[in-house]
């Protein structure tokens, strides 16, 4: 009971949550209560209506009938016994009496000059629509004999129509008294009954039809809006989905990078190592071999300069190999730096190159970072290296300066010489293997940092490397 109370209770939490939902309710509420005051308004027009004719009817009759017996009527005088009797015989004898219950005549200061009951007639009363009867208008309504001069009115089972009609002095506006009657009114209540009925069904069937219309067309646009919902919040999660997949791409793509730059370094040092512990070797013991037979040669005190000749060739020679390899061998080799702090790091790769070239190098170093990843590390040696070693084969004597320091979450590496300058572009540099500046890009590119490479003429040459720390 409890699960599925709930159901309904979520159920219906999504139904009042729903824009036909809300509609409906709303709709409902003001369509029926404008319809309740629209039916209500139009209720008492008809019977106002209905109430008007009635009066206007029975002021002709008492402006027919009954006038006549008031147009002698002084003022503050009363009828005399003639003109009652008459009244009496007329109302007795005619027609009118099957049709008025009961006939008062009012002086307008509340004295009865005539009644049905004749023992109302001389008294005084204070009814309220005499007065306005007085002026001149008509009254009529539904029976209201709640007062003391509507005894005999109390009497009869059957709704009362209640007139009060001015009677006027012929030819003029003067109102001589008030004609007041009692006319059966069954038959007109129940007219107005049926007729209230028949405008409260059609006030509510236009009011049901408006607010089904409405709903209809409301309900199509929620169903539409739903179901755009359900396929933009389908959408937000495949999209969710998709940028968690390319994140996690990219997080792989990123090792990716930082592996295969880790095994490229991890390669290029033991070519480095094969070269000198293979050709190396062999060539240096060719050498000593070489460098030993010119010396028996020449102690032998043979002629054999031809011979001797060449073979001092071939050991300047294999002396030029073994230059080149060294200096392969050294280029591909990377010195221990799992142990320095990126500091250290960036001393070690400017000893180095001073160590092997001789060439003086000023160094600056501003507020490094401590820790960092030994991907970075051995990326920024490898940038100085690079960037010292161009600088040593473009421009030997210009001064060079290395400059490193932290930019915003950032590594700024600067190698910077005073040379002629107007050097190629960095894609068009002639380097050393996949160690040479074309493939420096390559390298930083594999932390997501950025190379600026630029040679001025007169101003020399610029290599400027942003590596991230993250």
């Amino acid at each position: 009971m409890v699960g599925i109370g709930t159901r309904l209770w979520s159920k219906g939490g999504i139904l009042f949550r729903s824009v036909a939902a809300q509609f409906f309710i709303a709709s409902v509420v003001t369509i029926f209560a404008s319809m309740l005051v629209l039916g209500s308004w139009v209720s008492h027009q008809i019977k106002h209506s209905v109430l008007v004719t009635t009066g206007v009817q029975t002021s002709l009759f008492a402006e027919t009938i009954l006038a006549p017996f008031v147009q002698n009527l002084e003022a503050g005088g009363t009828l005399d016994e003639a003109s009652i009797n008459a009244i009496d015989a007329l109302l007795g004898e005619t027609p009118f009496a099957d049709l008025y219950v009961s006939i008062k005549i009012w002086r307008s200061d509340g004295i009865v000059l005539y009644a049905t009951n004749h023992d109302l007639i001389g008294q005084l009363f204070d009814p309220i629509y005499v007065r306005e009867a007085a002026a001149g208008k008509i009254v009529a309504q539904f029976e209201s004999v709640y007062r003391s001069e509507h005894a005999h009115e109390r009497l009869v089972e059957d709704k009362l129509v209640e007139v009060y009609a001015p009677l006027f002095r012929t030819g003029s506006d003067e109102v001589l008294a008030i004609a007041e009657t009692y006319e059966r009114g069954s038959a007109l209540s129940d007219a107005l009954d049926q007729s209230q009925q028949m405008t409260w069904l059609v006030v509510a069937t236009a009011a049901t039809g408006l607010v089904g219309c409405l709903y209809l067309i409301v309900w199509r646009a929620s169903q539409t809006i739903v179901a755009q919902r359900k396929l933009l919040r389908s959408r937000i999660v495949q999209q969710s989905r998709l940028a968690q997949q390319n994140r996690a791409l990219r997080l792989a793509a990123d090792k990716a990078r930082l592996n295969a730059s880790t095994q490229t370094e991890h390669h290029l040092s033991r070519i480095g190592s094969d070269l000198h512990d293979g050709p190396l070797q062999l060539l240096t013991l060719s050498t000593l071999k070489l460098t030993s037979a010119v010396r028996i040669l020449r102690n032998a005190g043979t002629d054999r300069s031809v011979i001797e000749q060449q073979i001092e060739t071939a050991v300047e020679m294999t002396q030029n190999a073994l230059g080149e390899l060294r200096a392969i061998a050294t280029g591909l080799s990377l010195p221990e730096i799992a142990g320095l702090t990126l500091q250290e790091t960036i001393y070690r790769a400017v000893e180095r190159h001073r160590a092997h070239t001789g060439n003086h190098v000023e160094l600056s170093v501003v507020a490094v970072p401590e820790p960092v990843s030994e991907a970075l590390k051995t990326c920024a040696f490898r940038v100085i290296q690079e960037g010292l070693n161009n600088a040593a084969k473009h421009s030997p004597n210009a001064a060079t300066t290395v400059s490193v320091a932290l930019s915003g979450d950032a590594v700024e590496i600067q190698v910077h010489d005073d040379g002629p300058g107007a050097l190629k572009s960095l894609e068009q540099q002639n380097g050393r293997t996949q160690l040479g500046l074309s493939g420096l890009r390559n390298r930083v590119a594999a932390l997501n940092g950025d190379v600026e490479f630029s040679s001025t003429p007169g101003e020399g040459t610029l290599l400027k490397v942003i590596l991230p720390l993250s």
